[in-house]
């Protein structure tokens, strides 16, 4: 049986054109689509949740929505 922990991992970059992965259970990639969801309703600039890494470790993840197109330049 799957955990209902959510679990989580984000891997970015490691070169400037490199691929980008985000895995995890069903309850972590949910969690993830909640926050994303609510970055798009509500216009907030983060939204936090929390979730763990597969070794027990939890953490805050954010969601920011851009507004502008200044902003995308400052990223």
């Amino acid at each position: 049986m799957m955990s209902t922990i959510p679990i989580l991992h984000i891997y970015g970059q490691n070169l400037w054109h490199g691929d980008a992965f985000v895995v995890g259970n069903t309850a972590g990639l949910l969690a993830l689509r909640d926050a994303i969801n609510k970055a798009l309703v509500t216009g907030d600039n983060m939204t936090e949740d929390v979730v763990s890494t597969n070794d027990g470790e939890g953490f805050n993840f954010g969601v920011a929505k851009i507004h502008t197109e200044e902003e995308i330049e400052n990223l």
